[in-house]
């Protein structure tokens, strides 16, 4: 039996993100959601000018990794390649993309 497991990732949608009053096109594609093999993965793409209103995860850290763009989370820009991340129950400012911004 191997440790590795694959998830296949050619058949996930991306679909509108999943909040309220989100200005601009935002859309999310979940990568892996199977909590055997660890945290969620999603991809989540922006627009630039593009805003997700303040939300609030419950129970697991945010972690983000900017792969293009700018994102801008608190009030600080956070540059392509830059890694960050959110407590749980900690509602950040809306987040805003300067640039086309992919991220999780």
């Amino acid at each position: 039996m191997s440790l590795t497991q694959t998830v296949d990732t050619s058949k996930a949608q991306a679909v509108p993100a999943p909040f309220p009053n989100t200005k601009g096109t935002a859309t999310l594609k979940v990568l892996n959601s199977d909590q055997s093999l660890g945290p969620a993965v999603a991809l989540l793409r922006m627009e630039p000018g593009s805003e997700i209103p303040r939300h609030l995860h419950e129970r697991t850290t945010e972690t983000s990794y900017v792969l293009d763009g700018d994102f801008i989370n608190e009030g600080v820009s956070y540059p392509k390649g830059t890694e960050f991340n959110v407590k749980p129950k900690t509602a950040p400012v809306p987040i805003r993309r300067k640039m086309v911004a992919q991220s999780w």
